[in-house]
């Protein structure tokens, strides 16, 4: 667990959009798409862990860190497709196992247990440390500003599906699921606040993929179960 105290005594700003603030980074652009598999899990992990290598390596590694590794490898982490867990394992095996790049991701999920593919082995990224972040809209909003986006979950409804603008809230429908997305800044709209979060939809659902779910009243469960890690440069 990192230590959060002085965030209180420092100035955090009132919005915040990390493709903003690093805007060479590649993957801070870019809206993955799940599509009927439920990776949820793996992808906005794969994207966060992609977007901190980037950040702490100042623009000069920029990758895709490939969601179908964590997927096939990672079998403390969930079910593949049928979903998986928000508990940290995925960013402890970053630490343990690292995760390779994309354009070698067929051979890292067929290869993933072959200690004499060396290639596979030497193309791989690790992360230095997985921890959470604790239950505090402040301190997950200086994590962010301060390291790079971050994976949340929350439970999911029908009318999150129906989502095409303004600040998202949980009105009507069922509880059909949970899922897990990636935070990448905050912003207040009229008198909601918000978390900016980057989809894994594609950029055909949503505002282009990413939507503003509101924050600070831990909606939903998502400002209680805030994960992530720091890459191993």
């Amino acid at each position: 667990m990192k230590r959060y105290e002085y965030v209180y005594d420092i100035e955090i700003p009132e919005s915040f959009d990390a493709r903003e603030q690093w805007p060479t980074c590649a993957s801070l652009q870019e809206i993955r798409n799940q599509g009927t598999c439920g990776s949820c899990w793996a992808v906005a992990a794969a994207s966060v862990m992609s977007d901190r290598v980037c950040i702490h390596s100042n623009g000069t590694i920029n990758v895709a860190l490939a969601a179908e590794d964590l997927m096939g490898c990672c079998v403390d982490c969930g079910n593949g497709c049928e979903g998986g867990f928000l508990d940290g394992t995925s960013f402890q095996y970053w630490v343990d196992a690292g995760l390779c790049h994309p354009e070698h991701s067929p051979k890292c999920s067929h290869h993933c247990q072959d200690g004499a593919d060396r290639r596979y082995t030497k193309d791989k990224l690790y992360g230095e440390v997985a921890y959470s972040v604790p239950r505090d809209e402040r301190m997950i909003r200086y994590e962010i500003m301060t390291n790079g986006p971050v994976e949340a979950g929350f439970d999911v409804y029908e009318d999150m599906l129906l989502y095409k603008s303004g600040v998202y809230r949980h009105v009507y429908g069922e509880q059909i699921g949970k899922h897990a997305v990636r935070i990448i800044g905050w912003g207040r709209e009229g008198r909601f606040p918000y978390w900016l979060i980057a989809n894994s939809y594609g950029e055909e659902w949503g505002d282009h993929g990413y939507f503003k779910f509101v924050r600070g009243s831990n909606h939903l469960g998502i400002e209680s179960n805030v994960i992530t890690g720091l890459p191993k440069l």
